[in-house]
């Protein structure tokens, strides 16, 4: 009872307060308004959980500043991902008090956002009484934000991070000794399979047995689909002879090119079996491709990557997003402290020292060179090169190195780069830590 009625007071404070004392986003300017000296949220406390990760770990050394600049007390748990989906699955669905704003998990959006345990955030986002003009929503890339809408387009969450599948090719030096690119369809995955596989003592293929992830993308390119017509259909499908054709073409890859027990794999076994060149190509998240390219690895000079294949109806990589939302009942409550974090800034500020996922378009006309003398471990060549390969099909994933780039870009080190090249395939000759944006 007690913590019940702990959440009403915080949350009747800030009815009271948030229609007349509108709070800028106090980490991008630095400013916060003051009644009489006292912070504009003086004595209120927001409950806040995330599933463990980098960015959620590293927002954690902003609150203080958060604190000093709003008077908000946060109470912030980052739990590992099982246990924080079972807690917030289990707040939620049972309307509890635990939370002002949790992680709207990928897998659970259906469920979270369909059951009406969310807050519809749109009311928020455009109210410029609430929200300054600065923090534009339309700089969230529409793909990391479509698992977050209902069947209406209404707006539940806040994307911070989107997994993404490319295919990754930690020998591409087989493929490209015997003629190939990275294959752009199933037809030509399964030639170039056939080529490469075993050379070297290398099996060709491997893939998580994540089926519901790795296997939906050769579902959808065979023309198949899990359920009839979602969302308003969720008659499962996958008895038709298009599901048919795919698992008999994804089975096809997993046993004749596949390591043994190659059904067996989990994604941190593939990712360190590529890693230790035991494994040549895999559609993988991005995030374990870019290992592919850290210290450890023995194919970081022989690694390539692409979009993944596409089948006869088209290409369908897989894009899991998470974001940022808040219960039903506690709109005004959080939504002060809730929109800061999802600022380009502050991602930015973030991400400065290492690499990520950015889910928030940039200005292309920051799009920054990087030195191709030598200098940075790569083959000399031309002065400079494009760091970012752009396709302008929208959805497109490229992996970029970041190890100079994103502190230089927070700070406005590089120089415009122009025109930039469109080839999502190719690889950066930069040497460092990985970044994939999604453009």
């Amino acid at each position: 009872m007690k913590t019940s009625q702990s959440r009403t007071t915080r949350r009747k404070i800030l009815r009271a307060g948030a229609g007349s004392l509108f709070v800028p986003m106090a980490l991008a300017s630095g400013k916060a308004p003051a009644q009489g000296g006292r912070k504009p949220f003086e004595g209120v406390t927001l409950n806040i959980s995330c599933w463990s990760s980098t960015y959620p770990t590293l927002l954690a050394q902003y609150i203080p500043e958060f604190t000093e600049k709003t008077g908000i007390k946060v109470n912030y748990d980052t739990p590992g991902f099982p246990v924080y989906n079972q807690r917030a699955d289990l707040e939620l669905s049972t309307k509890g008090s635990g939370f002002d704003v949790l992680n709207v998990t990928f897998i659970y959006t259906s469920r979270w956002i369909g059951a009406g345990w969310l807050t519809p955030l749109d009311e928020f986002i455009k109210n410029p009484e609430r929200t300054p003009a600065d923090w534009d929503f339309a700089d969230f890339l529409p793909g990391a934000v479509e698992p977050m809408r209902d069947k209406k387009g209404a707006v539940y969450g806040i994307p911070w991070i989107s997994d993404v599948m490319l295919a990754g090719a930690g020998r591409f030096d087989l493929f490209k000794a015997n003629g190939l690119a990275m294959p752009d369809t199933f037809d030509e995955l399964d030639r170039a399979l056939q080529v490469v596989n075993k050379k070297d003592n290398v099996a060709g293929y491997g893939v998580e047995n994540h089926w519901g992830w790795t296997f939906i993308p050769f579902l959808q390119g065979f023309g198949g689909n899990v359920f009839r017509n979602p969302p308003d259909d969720l008659m499962p499908a996958l008895d038709t002879p298009e599901a048919a054709e795919a698992a008999e073409f994804f089975a096809k890859l997993i046993n004749s090119y596949g390591p043994p027990a190659a059904a067996g794999y989990t994604y941190d076994q593939v990712t360190e079996a590529m890693r230790a060149g035991r494994i040549n190509y895999a559609p993988q998240n991005h995030v374990f491709l870019a290992l592919l390219g850290e210290a450890g690895s023995k194919v970081t000079a022989t690694s390539n990557f692409s979009m993944v294949p596409k089948g006869p109806k088209g290409r369908f990589p897989g894009i899991a997003s998470h974001g940022w939302g808040i219960p039903a009942g506690a709109p005004l409550a959080a939504w002060p402290g809730f929109a800061p974090i999802g600022r380009e800034h502050l991602f930015l500020r973030v991400l400065e020292p290492l690499a990520g996922t950015l889910v928030v378009r940039l200005d292309p006309g920051r799009l920054p060179h990087c030195p191709r003398d030598g200098s940075d471990g790569s083959a000399a060549g031309p002065e400079a090169a494009p760091l970012w390969q752009l396709d302008r099909q929208p959805g497109v994933a490229v992996v970029v190195q970041v190890r100079q780039f994103l502190p230089r870009l927070a700070r406005g080190g590089y120089r415009p780069a122009g025109t930039v090249g469109v080839d999502a395939g190719a690889r950066s000759h930069c040497a460092g830590r990985h970044l994939v944006l999604h453009v």
